[in-house]
């Protein structure tokens, strides 16, 4: 697949290219031709610098019914938002926004103070325990969203 696209990235660079070489374009179709040559290279760059499981977690496709189904039975089995992400092939926030689109998680805004050091300290315990996203929350008082950024802010998890 990756190698498919690469070539075809490929021609249409060699085509563009000979278009601007060309003695019979004119200078508007040069002109656009020098646009797509450009954005053409910076496209093949990008892809050549992306493994598939990146390009993947980038590409912001829909979800199947195969995947919501996945996703919520890893749910209901209290899977971490990280497992549930790598498993899915998706971004941690997505993962939170789905599971809260589904109606699994809801955001009730449960808790607007700050977080102490040995609330922190409990936090990276639970989840370095393995504790669910929502298990965490709900020891804490926060939302799923409250403790997915203090996870990240205290450089356990990437988003």
């Amino acid at each position: 697949m990756a190698k498919e696209k690469t070539t075809k990235l490929q021609d249409a660079i060699k085509y563009y290219q000979s278009l601007i070489d060309s003695e019979t374009a004119s200078k508007t179709e040069k002109g656009y031709a020098v646009t797509a040559v450009y954005y053409l290279k910076r496209y093949a760059r990008y892809y050549s610098n992306k493994n598939e499981s990146e390009r993947l977690m980038n590409d912001n496709r829909r979800w199947t019914e195969e995947e919501e189904e996945k996703l919520r039975q890893g749910f209901e089995k209290g899977f971490s938002v990280e497992r549930l992400a790598k498993l899915l092939h998706r971004k941690n926030s997505g993962i939170i926004s789905k599971l809260t689109a589904m109606g699994l998680l809801t955001d009730d805004g449960a808790s607007k103070h700050r977080w102490t050091k040995e609330e922190e300290e409990k936090l990276e315990k639970e989840f370095l325990s393995g504790k669910s996203l929502a298990k965490m929350a709900a020891s804490h008082g926060r939302s799923i969203g409250g403790i997915n950024s203090r996870l990240i802010l205290l450089g356990l998890v990437d988003d």
